[in-house]
């Protein structure tokens, strides 16, 4: 997705594990290698970027990923897994495991982790879990995890394409907030009437996205829903909103 200079990058791999702790582990150097600034993948996707009307708003655009997020879609026909170990790969801080890259993870964690596995339960972690007919999404704060039973191309790609959706406008929001904050500096060479077009188009963005779908796709809409409160869409969409209200006095500087 590569309109107003901003790029989801969607990146598909198949993964065998031994267990659980084996997978966040993998997990985590594969994310670890995508948010490092030489990453070829960034790379490619920073050459590509346009410089369009977004530059109003935002100066600098990013040069590497802030963040990765996991989606991933299980056969229970092919993998022998259980819910709580499903659970724990939805919200692997139920074993204490982060993908941050501040946040050290040693062997003594590790070992941890394995302990606090062992005493998990169905309900462990702060994961939602929806429902539509065999299948089920277990969404955490980090990861989304499609289960089917048989299947789930068409599901795994309907999932796909609402979190590209998400995270391209949680980024858009997230770094238009930060670029209303440095306008003051730059009112002399800023066009407010972009400024103020953008602001607009991200608006409408965010109302398109949280839109019902009246088509009976129940799921899909308790997915979205998900999703937005899980990833904090809306706190940081009221954020925005405040700091784009501060455009009327920016004009008046002028």
């Amino acid at each position: 997705m590569m309109d107003d200079s901003f790029g989801v990058a969607v990146v598909e791999e198949e993964v065998c594990f031994q267990d659980p702790i084996d997978f966040l582990m993998r997990r985590r150097a594969r994310h670890l290698d995508l948010l490092e600034a030489d990453c070829p993948l960034a790379t490619a996707l920073v050459s590509d970027q346009t410089h369009g009307e977004a530059r109003g708003l935002v100066d600098i655009l990013p040069t590497r990923f802030p963040y990765v997020m996991s989606l991933h879609w299980v056969d229970r026909t092919r993998t022998a897994i259980s819910d709580v170990e499903l659970r724990c790969l939805a919200d692997p801080s139920t074993l204490g495991i982060s993908d941050d890259p501040l946040d050290t993870v040693n062997e003594t964690r590790v070992d941890n982790a394995r302990r606090a596995l062992g005493q998990c339960t169905p309900s462990s972690g702060a994961v939602d879990v929806i429902r539509h007919g065999e299948d089920a999404y277990m969404v955490s704060w980090a990861n989304v995890i499609l289960v089917t039973e048989s299947g789930g191309e068409t599901e795994y790609a309907q999932l796909v394409g609402i979190e590209a959706r998400l995270q391209h406008l949680w980024y858009r929001l997230h770094l238009y907030a930060k670029g209303i904050e440095g306008l003051v500096d730059r009112l002399d060479v800023v066009d407010l009437g972009l400024v103020r077009k953008e602001i607009l188009r991200t608006k409408l963005q965010f109302a398109q996205f949280c839109k019902l779908d009246a088509t009976g796709s129940t799921h899909l809409n308790d997915l979205r829903e998900s999703l937005i409160r899980t990833s904090k869409l809306r706190e940081l969409y009221e954020e925005f909103d405040r700091s784009t209200g501060l455009i009327d006095e920016l004009e008046a500087l002028r």
